[in-house]
């Protein structure tokens, strides 16, 4: 709150965004697998070794596409790399639930690594620390702790979507949820 003043400083709007930003691109790009495991590998006939192997290629990949979003940043700003990561991680992982080659959940997994990464970490941070000198610290803590949340919910929460669709609809609704994220960053 502002001295003297009724209003919510708008700078904990950005953390809000943050928060869901790096719930959601920790939670579909790490934690949320422990659930597809077993469905993927039942239904695709992939081992897990196979299915292991594209959250870790991801990775690598997403920690490349961070020195490119560290040298974009000061260009575009936090709200054009967040809402484009956003729609490119919607993407990806709604398009994992059609794919039946293991090359093909590979690459859209690197792409929604790519996106995850543009929406979180270095660019989440970026946006709430632009907003804030004082509480910074308080301010980061609360934008980060969706990646610890994400750990916590999005693994059930799949499992109980899981039970309710088949593995393609369950890749449609995620995907949908990151694009939700569009249009609350660029409003935001």
């Amino acid at each position: 709150m502002r001295s003297g003043d009724d209003k919510v400083f708008y700078g904990w709007y950005v953390v809000a965004v943050a928060f869901l930003t790096n719930f959601v691109s920790t939670g579909t790009g790490f934690y949320i697998f422990n659930a597809l495991m077993t469905p993927l590998c039942d239904q695709r006939g992939w081992t897990r070794t196979e299915l292991n192997a594209a959250p870790a290629i991801g990775l690598a990949v997403g920690i490349l596409s961070s020195l490119l979003y560290g040298t974009l940043l000061p260009r575009l700003g936090p709200r054009i790399l967040m809402f484009l990561g956003s729609i490119v991680s919607g993407f990806a992982f709604a398009s994992l639930g059609l794919t039946s080659h293991i090359t093909h959940f590979y690459l859209f997994c690197m792409l929604l690594y790519m996106g995850n990464g543009a929406m979180s970490g270095i660019v989440s941070n970026t946006a709430v620390s632009n907003w804030f000198v004082e509480k910074r610290g308080r301010a980061l803590g609360l934008a980060t702790a969706g990646i610890s949340l994400s750990g916590a919910v999005l693994p059930l929460l799949a499992m109980r979507i899981l039970d309710k669709t088949d593995l393609r609809g369950f890749f449609l609704y995620t995907g949908l949820m990151a694009w939700t994220l569009a249009p609350v960053i660029w409003l935001v």
